[in-house]
């Protein structure tokens, strides 16, 4: 048993202990009868109490922490974790002992509209939008196509700066968004605030540009950043990114994928759709009729299940 392991791993002569290292190389067949040799070498040692051997004792005893977790799992034939946020592989038996700050639960999604969730109305800032952050020279034209100049300067919404504060920091992400993101100035500036607020197993696996979404075709742009995403199908959009992402080898549950988004309408189509995804309508309390006026708050971001709309939210 594995107080047996324990127990010989801290007591074995070091000519046992040496071969017993070469553990992480073998596979759990060869690994087993070392097991039980290295046991019986354990048992007939602990009743020694010479000086020798409690000096071997405690000197072992003091590196257990960083190494016997990973001959711990390799005798019990665990597998291995593939550093990728919620997602396990069976594989040989080295880098057992998973990084800190790596998710082992089941994998989750947040997919996000752009224009008023992550973004706020152009050049807002304080006091009417406080903490939202004004990029000088970045154009953002959403919804400002008719009004002389026809852009402002992009604005990122607090959601979009604290995101790393809610519980999407340790989902996947995705976009879902009914306009083009403007240029690839304020892409890249979105990617990098959605990149720079998970975990880096998740962000190694976006895109390293988000591709397509031009404005003279506005064809819908590929996942897992989806432009061009008409209102009311953004379900849709966040479906084909819960496709992609398996095409990456995550398979991700429908009951574990939130959108974001400050329109009604595009949450509430996510109701009764059967495809299970739960949505949050965010920018309750700064509103542009329709749209949202400031942009998401981190507080909206809930790890809540269904659809709720702002009106509906509690």
């Amino acid at each position: 048993d594995l107080s047996c392991w324990l127990q010989g791993w801290l007591t074995a002569p070091p000519e046992v202990m040496a071969a017993y290292q070469q553990a992480e190389s073998m596979d759990r067949e060869a690994l087993r009868p070392n097991y039980a040799g290295l046991c019986q070498e354990a048992l007939m040692r602990s009743e020694q109490s010479d000086d020798d051997t409690k000096s071997v004792l405690i000197s072992r005893s003091a590196k257990a922490p960083a190494i016997v977790i990973s001959l711990a799992l390799a005798v019990l034939g665990i597998a291995s974790v593939i550093i990728k946020p919620g997602v396990r592989e069976a594989g040989d038996v080295s880098g057992l002992v998973k990084l800190a700050g790596q998710r082992t639960s089941a994998p989750c999604l947040c997919a996000f509209d752009v224009d008023r969730t992550l973004t706020g109305y152009q050049d807002i800032e304080g006091p009417k939008c406080p903490g939202n952050k004004v990029y000088s020279g970045i154009r953002d034209y959403a919804y400002l196509y008719a009004s002389p100049p026809g852009y402002g300067n992009l604005t990122i919404s607090l959601l979009a700066q604290n995101l790393k504060s809610t519980f999407c920091s340790r989902c996947y992400v995705g976009i879902a968004t009914a306009g083009g993101a403007s240029g690839d100035d304020e892409k890249s500036v979105v990617v990098e605030h959605l990149r720079g607020a998970i975990e880096p197993g998740a962000a190694n696996t976006l895109p390293k540009e988000w591709l397509g979404a031009t404005a003279s075709d506005q064809t819908e742009a590929p996942p897992p950043f989806v432009a061009w995403c008409a209102d009311k199908t953004k379900r849709l959009c966040t479906q084909k990114i819960v496709e992609w992402y398996k095409t990456k080898d995550v398979t991700i549950a429908p009951s574990d994928v939130y959108f974001f988004d400050d329109k009604a309408e595009n949450i509430l189509a996510f109701e009764n759709s059967g495809l299970g995804f739960n949505a949050q309508q965010v920018s309750c309390a700064s509103r542009d009729g329709s749209k949202g006026y400031c942009g998401g708050h981190p507080e909206e971001v809930q790890e809540k299940k269904g659809v709720h709309a702002c009106e509906t939210m509690s």
